[in-house]
């Protein structure tokens, strides 16, 4: 049987969120979404935002997942389930 996948948002950050968007896509799931901190000024590049735009994928960097604008984007994709790295 061939491998559907799920529909994923990762929420994460830095080298480990990186590794789990890897493992998931590696895998054949759908990665819909990814929801990392808003990098600082100076500050050096999120790697799970540079794979995940690399990778063609919607970044979204609310300040809280907790906002409005956080729990209404996650809604509208939709997703299977959400992977916190």
């Amino acid at each position: 049987m061939e491998n559907q996948g799920l529909k994923i948002a990762i929420i994460g950050q830095q080298d480990f969120g990186k590794a789990a968007l890897e493992a998931f896509l590696g895998r054949g799931d759908t990665v819909a979404g990814v929801f990392c901190a808003p990098e600082r000024p100076g500050a050096r590049p999120d790697p799970l935002r540079v794979a995940a735009e690399q990778a063609g994928l919607e970044v979204f960097q609310p300040s809280c997942l907790q906002t409005e604008y956080a729990r209404e984007r996650l809604r509208k994709l939709d997703v299977e389930l959400g992977v916190m790295a």
